[in-house]
């Protein structure tokens, strides 16, 4: 059977084409995803969008649920990630967690304090994912929007991740984060490990490495192992 690892339960936004695909890319041995995508585009309806499509997940069988938008499970206040994936556990009776909880918990894991911050995001969006960090105890030293329009950050190449990131990356960094599950970047994470020297955590990637623990199966990439991998071979683009 499919998923017969885990199982694993995507709530979606309406714009992200990325996520699927780039997932099941990966090939992962038993490992299922299964998504249902929600019905509006109103950041400040989609959580709860989210939690009137999760009993769902109760009939296909899914050992976790991953809320997988980033900017709206920060937009409403510090804590509102825990309180989304909280009742997203309510509902469905498995572990639960959100984009931004799960970069937050991989930040953490990796003893990343200085943060380069690298979005798709319009800069009013962004700056509020830097004060999240900073409010949650991380020091952002540096910060790149790129603003992309609705359906927009789904067509960009891999490259286009790699070069936000280069750009994000600052010498007082000890990590690159680029948030956006709609942004293609688990193929450029190594690359750009390597090039610049620091940790790099991405959306999906946090996702994927969460679910890896939450779980206990191993997913056998070098960007999901912890600590990540480090460099001293960096190219310096100050």
């Amino acid at each position: 059977m499919y998923g017969w690892r885990s199982r694993i339960g995507l709530i979606i936004p309406v714009d992200n084409a990325v996520m699927e695909p780039e997932l099941y890319g990966l090939d992962l041995q038993g490992v299922s995803f299964h998504g249902v995508r929600l019905r509006t585009d109103d950041r400040p309806r989609m959580p709860e969008d989210a939690i009137e499509l999760a009993p769902v997940f109760k009939h296909l069988g899914v050992n976790a649920v991953v809320y997988a938008c980033a900017a709206t499970s920060f937009l409403q206040g510090v804590d509102a990630n825990e309180v989304i994936a909280r009742r997203l556990e309510d509902v469905c009776g498995v572990p639960a967690l959100t984009a931004t909880g799960a970069m937050l918990n991989m930040l953490a894991a990796n003893g990343s304090r200085r943060i380069a911050l690298a979005t798709p995001y319009a800069p009013v969006r962004g700056d509020v994912l830097a004060d999240f960090l900073r409010r949650k105890g991380f020091d952002v030293v540096n910060i790149v929007h790129e603003e992309m329009s609705l359906f927009v950050t789904n067509l960009q190449h891999p490259e286009f991740a790699y070069r936000l990131g280069r750009r994000a990356d600052h010498a007082q960094a000890d990590t690159v984060l680029i948030s956006g599950t709609n942004l293609r970047t688990l193929e450029i994470i190594d690359a750009l490990q390597r090039d610049s020297g620091k940790i790099v955590v991405t959306s999906n990637q946090a996702i994927l490495w969460n679910l890896g623990q939450r779980l206990g199966i191993a997913l056998d990439r070098p960007y999901l192992e912890r600590p990540l991998p480090q460099t001293s071979d960096r190219v310096t683009t100050e």
